[in-house]
């Protein structure tokens, strides 16, 4: 998988995490206390894996959660996607699983989402010794098992990422192609109000899919006419498939005009209410901060 759909799937996981549980693994949603934020392991998990090599050998997620069954049960979830067939991939998911417990002593759950059209794991690790057996299972997901309808007709979010990720794997991928499924997926996003979603999981939607789906200067300036024309709504979200910082494109406006007044308290206020616009979309806090340069004590204020 090309590092940059790896880091727009990590990404919005982050940004969609609920969504993300609830549509993978609905048996650990439901027991989760969502009073208390997941905690996004990936600094310790290179620490973890310092010998993981491109293209496999990198465990993508370790995300911790706690559940209601007591405030100090832990849960900790590895999740790994793996795009083409690899008859070591059941092992290594064996050795994430005992380097994960054996630093942490807790449960861990593993998840293994395939988006290959080749990959045939069954989501089992087996060693039959002398006298000793070892059985290893981890729940998988195979992208290729569901059908474009089943995923168009799904409600959660995550329907439509894996849709993108499934359209992406088949055919070639000439730049007329890649920009027929952009409309084709933006259509799909747009549809969001007989799906339910909220602007936020919109503008996390186009941002994936941004990310996922490269296109040549001349096309994404279509594709930026097409998105402002789309239902008569222009920057609805922060739809941002333009040029190379997202945010600035959405939120950015009043800082410009501060700029253009030269005048020091325009520009101050022009940060302050693009981070008020970006905290009531749930930007993270600090993404407001790197894009706005703002301090935290200046976001606290604003909340």
């Amino acid at each position: 998988m090309p590092d940059y759909i790896d880091l727009a799937l990590k990404g919005i996981i982050e940004d969609l995490f609920d969504h993300f549980m609830l549509y993978f693994l609905p048996e650990i949603f439901a027991g989760m206390d969502h009073s208390v934020p997941p905690e996004f392991l990936d600094k310790e998990l290179e620490t973890l894996f310092p010998d993981s090599e491109p293209h496999g050998r990198i465990a993508d997620k370790l995300i911790k959660v706690r559940l209601t069954t007591g405030d100090d049960f832990f849960i900790l979830i590895h999740i790994e996607f793996q795009g083409y067939e690899d008859s070591a991939f059941a092992g290594r998911m064996f050795t994430y699983y005992y380097r994960i417990f054996d630093r942490y002593r807790l449960p861990v759950e593993a998840l293994a989402i395939f988006t290959g059209r080749r990959v045939t794991d069954v989501g089992a690790y087996n060693y039959d010794g002398l006298t000793t057996r070892l059985d290893y299972r981890y729940k998988t997901f195979h992208i290729n098992n569901l059908t474009e309808q089943t995923l168009l007709a799904g409600t959660n979010p995550f329907s439509l990422v894996m849709l993108a990720l499934k359209k992406l794997d088949a055919g070639k991928k000439t730049p007329m192609r890649l920009f027929e499924l952009k409309k084709e997926m933006i259509n799909c996003i747009f549809d969001y109000e007989i799906k339910q979603f909220d602007l936020h999981t919109v503008d996390r939607l186009i941002l994936f899919l941004d990310a996922v789906i490269k296109l040549p200067d001349e096309l994404k300036t279509e594709c930026i006419k097409y998105i402002d024309d789309k239902k008569g709504v222009k920057n609805m979200a922060g739809l941002m498939i333009e040029l190379t910082d997202t945010y600035e494109y959405a939120y950015g406006k009043g800082v410009r005009e501060g700029e253009q007044k030269g005048k020091m308290e325009g520009f101050l206020e022009g940060k302050l209410e693009d981070a008020r616009k970006m905290l009531k979309k749930h930007i993270p806090i600090s993404d407001i901060l790197e894009i706005t340069g703002l301090s935290i004590e200046d976001i606290s204020k604003l909340q």
